[in-house]
Order: structure tokens, then sequence, then C-alpha cells
């Protein structure tokens, strides 16, 4: 998981770059927006699995 996130991170900071430099094309820059989109909600989605792991299992409720 290291090495994806890895990857994820650093997607999120070459497409932010990309956008922030104005030199894309309309269809450059849709592309890289939903591709930034994709990547920003995979990285929410990986920390919200993280949480929940680390979440204390409940006790069962007595019977």
């Amino acid at each position: 998981m290291a090495m994806q996130d890895f990857i994820r991170r650093k997607n999120i900071e070459n497409l932010t770059k990309q956008l922030a430099s104005g030199r894309l094309d309309e269809a450059q820059r849709d592309y890289a927006e939903r591709r930034l989109a994709e990547e920003l909600a995979d990285e929410r989605a990986c920390s919200l699995t993280n949480a929940r792991a680390l979440e204390p299992v409940p006790d069962p409720a007595p019977c």
C-alpha cells in the first residue's frame, strides 16, 4: 500500500502543478481535472478505510 500511496500523492502533486501552470488547452485541462478528482477520491476512500481499520472492535452486546 505504501507504494500506491506514494504514487497517488505524486499524481496529485503533478496534476495540481499542471493545472496551476495555465499551459493546458481545454481538453488537457478537462482530463487533468478528472484525473485529479479521481486521485483525490481514491485518497479519501483509502483514508477512510485505514481509519476504520484502526477503530477498536466493540464488545458484543450482552444477551
